[in-house]
């Protein structure tokens, strides 16, 4: 049966489309917004015991993948893993999006290599946070967090990033790192807490510690190794053996409600603390403390 629309309710019809009143329809994409709705959508991975590396890359995958994630969404990673992986486990950030990690991980203690690699796009780098209570532990002499297209990299209270030699974190090719608290750590062995290879990349401290053992005594090692700038507003920077900071430029600051920052290294004699303002042993390529 054929059922023909008057054109007075046709009229109506538009009338209410224009006013919203069908506003339970969906959003189409267009040619000027290829993508449809407007980001700052939010999702949640939960990792289990069980899920190893295959599982864990796969449900980040399927998150991105299935929601197209993009330019101010957010992916929160949760939950616990018993793995104790001797592979890198590769977490792409798509371009302008947000990663928050509280999950715990911890790596196999012959894994020497990389073991949370941050991928992505290079010219559209996005944000890697560790939140309150995520873990990244690299058990073995590596890199527990490898930066590999310039991610901006935040560490926040109650989040740890940790090796037991190597690099707790490595950014070789941009991305600013800013520590507001929690822990990145080297443990033992060669290495850094916080290195960077690059001159493009600022590490910003405003609380928390950056602290680097390096009981075997081998030398120069340091808990910030950067070839760019550091700020220092807060928190603690401990090298038990080498220089505390080996930077370009570094910079001291204080602001409402902070203590300042005490830099130092660790001897026979204990940790020893420097306050705003000082820059022994502290060695700098090139540049200069203010």
């Amino acid at each position: 049966m054929h059922i023909k629309i008057r054109k007075p309710i046709a009229l109506l019809l538009a009338v209410m489309m224009v006013a919203g009143l069908f506003s339970a329809m969906p959003v189409m994409a267009s040619a000027e917004d290829p993508e449809g709705p407007s980001r700052g959508r939010e999702f949640v991975v939960n990792l289990v015991l069980d899920d190893d590396e295959v599982k864990i890359m796969r449900k980040l995958y399927d998150c991105r993948s299935d929601n197209n994630i993009g330019e101010g969404d957010t992916v929160y990673v949760t939950g616990r893993t018993a793995l104790q992986s001797r592979v890198p486990i590769n977490v792409n950030i798509p371009g302008g999006s947000k990663m928050v990690w509280s999950a715990r991980l911890g790596s196999h203690p012959h894994n020497t290599g990389v073991y949370l690699n941050l991928t992505g796009d290079h010219f559209n780098p996005g944000t890697f946070e560790v939140a309150d209570g995520g873990l990244i532990y690299m058990a073995g002499s590596g890199v527990a967090l490898y930066n590999e297209v310039g991610h901006d990299i935040i560490i926040q209270e109650g989040g740890e990033v940790s090796c037991y030699g190597g690099f707790a974190i490595s950014s070789p090719y941009g991305g600013d790192i800013t520590v507001n608290g929690g822990v990145v750590r080297n443990e033992y062995g060669y290495g850094f807490a916080i290195y960077v290879s690059n001159t493009e990349t600022v590490v910003r401290i405003n609380g928390g510690l950056v602290e680097s053992l390096c009981r075997n005594g081998k030398l120069p090692y340091a808990a910030i190794f950067t070839q760019g700038d550091v700020h220092l507003f807060g928190g603690r920077v401990i090298s038990h053996i080498g220089s505390p900071i080996i930077a370009n430029r570094i910079l001291y600051g204080s602001g409402s409600g902070m203590n300042g920052v005490s830099v130092g290294w660790h001897n026979n004699t204990g940790i020893r603390e420097f306050p705003i303002g000082s820059t022994t042993d502290i060695i700098i390529y090139g540049g200069e403390a203010k």
